[in-house]
């Protein structure tokens, strides 16, 4: 039995514009990376292609942005990966005297030497939040407007019984035939007896992809990914289940 480490998340980020980190490839002179700064923390984002090619990042240094976007982020590793969907300048944000250390932008001209230590994720002190309990740091309301919306979907409980959760099994051939017959029933029965049949639907689908380690399930939402599922590990599933039904 396995499951997927990888969890998503949305985020609204209120910070001051840093400049821009351009491509490996010098050739291309478009910006891959927006620099931020989040209350006392520097952060790195990509940009999107969309962005990169689009004319209204004219930012300046200093300049008040609001950021939203989507992010990846990996338990096992401790690596949070953000990507932007939206840049937009907030009016009267400009200050009068920028910090003396700012980096250079490249609104006009990108670096010659980029930089090779910025972080690509949050920092430190923010994934050890994430880490320690990501549905509690991911709801909080940061100061100075900073909020990450929504939370981690993945291996976050679910606070109310009233949730309810999706479970994929795959019906393809193969997994049929590596133990995956009457595993939809199996998981029912596993169900019924901790009392979470009226909040689990089961649901018979297609192939899941992972053909090589079936018969396989998997937990929406936070696509949660049950590998090589076996009759005695149904058990262990179903307390997972209620665990993020928070009926445990």
């Amino acid at each position: 039995m396995g499951y997927d480490y990888q969890q998503q998340l949305e985020f609204n980020f209120e910070g001051q514009f840093l400049g821009f980190v351009g491509p490996a490839n010098k050739s291309d002179y478009l910006p891959k990376y927006l620099r931020v700064r989040v209350l006392s923390e520097e952060m790195q984002i990509k940009l999107p292609k969309a962005l990169r090619l689009a004319g209204g990042l004219n930012l300046q240094p200093g300049e008040r942005i609001l950021v939203t976007g989507r992010g990846k982020f990996n338990r096992y590793a401790r690596e949070l990966k953000l990507k932007a969907a939206q840049i937009v300048p907030l009016p009267n944000s400009l200050p009068n005297s920028l910090p003396n250390s700012l980096p250079n932008s490249l609104s006009d001209n990108l670096p010659d030497n980029l930089p090779n230590n910025l972080p690509n994720s949050l920092p430190d002190s923010l994934l050890n939040s994430l880490v320690d309990d990501p549905a509690d740091s991911l709801s909080t309301t940061l100061t100075n407007g900073c909020e990450i919306l929504n939370g981690l979907v993945s291996a976050a409980p679910v606070n109310s019984a009233k949730s309810k959760i999706k479970v994929l099994v795959c019906q393809k051939s193969g997994c049929l035939k590596k133990g995956g017959r009457g595993l939809c029933e199996a998981l029912q029965q596993a169900l019924c007896q901790r009392n979470l049949d009226q909040h689990v639907t089961i649901k018979p689908t297609g192939c899941l992809k992972c053909c090589s380690s079936a018969p396989n399930l998997v937990m929406m939402p936070g696509n949660r990914r049950y590998k090589e599922v076996r009759p005695k590990t149904l058990g262990q599933i179903a307390d997972s289940i209620a665990q993020s039904l928070g009926m445990s």
